[in-house]
């Protein structure tokens, strides 16, 4: 059963209320990301069939696999479904070999260890065949883990912080291998993280996730160049969330004009917008002058206060206050406390819709 898209939409209120719909596209990523105890592991436990969700639909292609009003619920064996848990959940007595071959009780028996050999090799443990759980490292332990999934000729595979204790090189590495596998597999993988930057990293699309509501899912870039909302912008780790107003498409704040955003540009009826709007910009993208002297200027320089400048690495973080805000900026060069001009490039600005 392999390039069939995991398609759900689930209805809970306990132990973490859920009410999300979704598709996960067969050969693709999908990164399911939010914070700790926002459902994301109580999500992947109803698609499995660990827990049962009070209504919805699991479909996989056309079968379901759970349908509240058809009742069918299949069981977790019954479902076209492979689940990698945080910590592995491997059989400590059993061997490699053996431990994948739990998987395969849907072959004759004569055909179950050649195949979980197979499978150790497609992770690149055949070498570790006999070797049990307690003497391989984090990262094997980890690939063994997903080969037992696999074996099982899923269609969709499920995977719950599976690298989070592991360190950043060796991650890399199980990413490669993860993408490869994708590939070569046609599976649609929903992969759950907390971890954004392990999030923009590995997604072929973004969800995020909050109290068991989905506030945004799309292309990973898309997603943090659009985010849809305030919260969005929040779990993003935007900073420098201004309020401002717009009259007829462009940007006023703290009585200055910021020009016409980029995204308004596009849009006739955007460019008509009028009332209170959020904006934000990326701390790199401040630039910080001297002078007022706007000659080469995209915007206009606004008169500031350097309140703090620390070194962090090779960068300075600072805080300015203009008016009654605070902005966050980044610079490669230190700059000392007191008076300074910013400019804030309209092309740099991201408006939040609905805010």
């Amino acid at each position: 059963m392999s390039d069939l898209d995991l398609s759900f939409c689930l209805q809970a209120t306990s132990p973490v209320p859920l009410d999300i719909t979704l598709t996960c596209k067969a050969g693709q990523i999908t990164v399911l990301a939010g914070a700790s105890g926002s459902g994301k592991t109580t999500l992947l436990r109803s698609l499995a069939g660990l827990h049962r969700v009070q209504s919805g639909l699991i479909r996989i292609g056309p079968f379901n696999c759970f349908d509240s009003q058809q009742k069918i619920d299949l069981s977790p064996q019954q479902r076209p479904i492979g689940l990698v848990f945080q910590h592995h959940a491997l059989f400590p007595h059993l061997n490699a070999r053996d431990n994948v071959k739990i998987a395969l009780q849907h072959l004759p028996r004569a055909m179950r260890q050649s195949k979980a050999l197979e499978w150790l090799k497609r992770v690149r443990l055949e070498t570790h065949a006999l070797a049990h759980p307690a003497t391989l490292s984090g990262g094997e332990r980890q690939r063994l883990a997903l080969a037992r999934a696999l074996a099982r000729e899923p269609a969709a595979l499920l995977l719950d912080e599976p690298f989070a204790a592991i360190d950043k090189n060796l991650r890399q590495d199980l990413y490669r291998e993860l993408a490869e596998l994708r590939d070569q597999l046609n599976l649609a993988i929903l992969w759950v993280t907390h971890d954004l930057d392990e999030a923009f990293t590995v997604a072929d699309s973004l969800a995020l996730i909050d109290q068991g509501r989905l506030l945004q899912a799309g292309p990973p870039q898309q997603v943090r160049q659009f985010p849809a909302d305030l919260k969005v912008a929040r779990q993003l780790g935007q900073v420098n969330l201004m309020q401002g107003e717009l009259k007829n498409g462009t940007l006023y704040w703290q009585g200055h004009c910021l020009g016409t955003p980029n995204i308004f540009h596009q849009n006739d009826t955007l460019q008509k917008s009028n009332g209170k709007t959020c904006w934000s910009i990326q701390p790199q993208q401040i630039r910080l002058y001297n002078d007022t002297n706007t000659a080469a200027a995209d915007s206009p320089r606004l008169a500031a206060r350097l309140l703090r400048c620390v070194r962090l690495g090779q960068s300075w973080h600072l805080e300015l206050a203009l008016g009654n805000q605070q902005l966050k900026a980044i610079t490669t060069d230190f700059w000392p406390l007191g008076k300074v001009w910013i400019e804030l490039p309209t092309s740099a600005i991201q408006l939040i819709p609905g805010s």
